[in-house]
C-alpha cells in the first residue's frame, strides 16, 4: 500500500517555486505475507509513474521499502521499480522498521546501511535542508541505545548547521510519525 503525498507548499527562494512528493510504505511482499509481492510492485510502479508525470523536485520515500529485512527479492523489485524515476528528480530513501526490524539490531542497520546507504543524512535543494532520521531507533531504542544518542547528537548538528547555513526551511523526515492522537505521546 503505497501513500503518495504531494506537498505543494510553495517552497521558495527568489521566484523559482518547487514542490516534491513523499511515498511511504511501498513494502514490497506486504499484501501476500512475503509469499509473492505482484500487488505491492503494481502499487509502487503506478505510484512511480505519476511521480515522472509531476516531475517533482525530489521524493523521499519514508520507509518499509520492503516488507522482510533483508530479502533479496524484494530488494530487487524495489531497486528496479525505483530505478524508473526519471534520473533527474533525487530520491532520498529512509529507512523503516520493516527494513531495519522492528527492534533494530547492529546488524540490521549495517545491513540497511549496506543495501541502501545511510540511515540517517542531510540534503538540501534551494533553500530547503532536508534531514533523514532513522525513527526505528528512536522508536524501539533496547537494541541500540548508541545509535541513538549518536543520531541525537548528530541531529543537534545537523540542525546548527542547517540554521547557520541560512536555510529558509528546514524538514525533518523519517519514517514512524512523532505522535498519532496528542502531542504528549
Amino acid at each position: 500500500a503505497v501513500l503518495l503525498a504531494l506537498f505543494a507548499t510553495p517552497f521558495t527562494r527568489a521566484a523559482e517555486p518547487f514542490y516534491f512528493i513523499q511515498l511511504s510504505d511501498p513494502q514490497l511482499g506486504m499484501f501476500t505475507d512475503n509469499r509473492e509481492f505482484a500487488q505491492d510492485a503494481a502499487n509502487f510502479e503506478f505510484a512511480v509513474t505519476a511521480v515522472n508525470r509531476l516531475r517533482p523536485a525530489f521524493v523521499v520515500i519514508t520507509g518499509d521499502l520492503v516488507n522482510k529485512p533483508g530479502d533479496a527479492a524484494q530488494i530487487a523489485e524495489y531497486r528496479r521499480i525505483v530505478a524508473k524515476i526519471d534520473r533527474a528528480i533525487p530520491v532520498y530513501n529512509i529507512a523503516g522498521n520493516h527494513d531495519v526490524e522492528n527492534t533494530p539490531t547492529a546488524a540490521s542497520l549495517a545491513a540497511y546501511t549496506k543495501t541502501f546507504g545511510p540511515d540517517r543524512y542531510t540534503f538540501r535543494h534551494q533553500g530547503l535542508v532536508g534531514i533523514v532520521l532513522n525513527s526505528s531507533v528512536i522508536h524501539s531504542p533496547q537494541q541500540t541505545a548508541g545509535q541513538l544518542a549518536g543520531q541525537q547528537q548528530w541531529l543537534r548538528s545537523a540542525l546548527s548547521e542547517a540554521r547557520a547555513s541560512g536555510a529558509r526551511h528546514i524538514v525533518v523526515f523519517q519514517h514512524h510519525p512523532w505522535f498519532i492522537k496528542e502531542a504528549a505521546e
